[in-house]
């Protein structure tokens, strides 16, 4: 099922509608299909693609833009610490859907005090107590960054092989590390860029801040081979 984007004005809002759809029987996808339509919400222009163009889902990789004719593979993933993500489906698993950010948990649709009786009205052993708040030190952060470039790399570019000749890779911030870690980050995706060959790294990337209309652009590369 191709998707046809025809206008900046409307990209996010199509993206939404089909995310709602594809919610139903294909989780993973919906929520992909969501993080782009966030990335079109920015103000500046995240995605540097030709209206109108094609988005084509897929598996190796998740999208194929056609755009102007240029083929434009496209990886989604999301940024999230560890503790974040364990605390998230203990919460499921006793039939709670909440979200857990760096100041405990939340949810978009209940109030803070129906948040707090929820939890209070699991048993002791659900272990939640421990994940009150998460430690989000910028070394973690870069850890988990170059962790998830690597294993899309090697996904995408190495195993799978990727039918397109340009290829992006999209990260959403879960884990809220602000602006203020910019040299830190493009430090250490530059010296991973140069690690890597010609033929097996991503042609450009987008980290999307969470909260932040700021985001990061890594290519054309500001680091030389």
């Amino acid at each position: 099922m191709d998707i046809h984007i025809q206008t900046s004005e409307t990209a996010a809002r199509v993206l939404k509608d089909l995310g709602r759809a594809m919610s139903l029987f294909n989780r993973q996808k919906a929520d992909e299909l969501f993080i782009l339509a966030r990335a079109f919400e920015k103000k500046e222009k995240m995605l540097n693609v030709d209206y109108p163009f094609t988005l084509e889902p897929s598996e190796r990789p998740d999208f194929i833009i056609r755009s102007g004719g240029r083929q434009i593979g496209l990886e989604i993933t999301t940024l999230m610490a560890p503790q974040r993500a364990k605390a998230e489906s203990i919460a499921a698993k006793h039939g709670i859907g909440l979200r857990h950010n760096q100041f405990g948990f939340s949810s978009p649709n209940l109030r803070a005090a129906e948040v707090k009786t929820r939890l209070q009205s699991l048993p002791p052993q659900a272990g939640l107590s421990q994940w009150t708040c998460i430690n989000q030190e910028t070394e973690c952060f870069i850890k988990q960054l170059t962790t998830i470039i690597r294993s899309k790399t090697e996904k995408i570019l190495i195993n799978g092989s990727s039918p397109c000749p340009e290829n992006w890779l999209l990260i959403e911030d879960k884990m809220g590390i602000g602006k203020t870690q910019e040299t830190p980050i493009c430090k250490a995706i530059c010296e991973l860029h140069v690690s890597q060959s010609s033929s097996c790294r991503f042609d450009q990337i987008i980290l999307m801040l969470m909260g932040d209309k700021y985001s990061f652009f890594f290519g054309p590369w500001p680091c030389s081979d």
